[in-house]
């Protein structure tokens, strides 16, 4: 029931007094339960549930912050970020060239080259080598 419509009603008379009385007496009964009910609920907790504790969260978490900045993290490697631009490819390619001429080598690096369908002395793309 609104509190204004109730007021109201009282005003006017369209509720009595007895009825008043009644709804207050039924109101301290729902109340005194209420806290029975309450005291009963701490008992079996054994103590009120807003208990103090021995030393504030803000300082334990103050404790931890420090005791966690004194540990060494491990560095990552860097790593190389992005494609390999054609430029370093090449010169990749060339320095493989310069350790595998000779010999053997050489005879590897022309198998490698068909294979891959590249004339010797050409880069890939058409461009001629050294």
């Amino acid at each position: 029931m609104d509190v204004e419509q109730f007021k109201d009603d009282v005003r006017e008379g369209r509720i009595t007094v007895d009825r008043l009385i009644e709804l207050i007496v039924t109101l301290q009964r729902e109340l005194q339960t209420a806290k029975q009910r309450i005291a009963d609920l701490e008992r079996q907790l054994g103590g009120s549930p807003t208990e103090k504790l021995s030393q504030p969260f803000s300082v334990r978490a103050e404790e931890q912050r420090q005791e966690s900045r004194g540990k060494k993290r491990r560095k990552r490697k860097p790593s190389r970020g992005g494609r390999t631009t054609t430029a370093e490819k090449v010169a990749q390619a060339d320095a493989d060239r310069e350790s595998l001429s000779g010999g053997l080598a050489e005879s590897r690096l022309l198998a490698v080259a068909h294979a891959a369908g590249v004339a010797v002395g050409e880069r890939p793309g058409g461009a001629r080598g050294l």
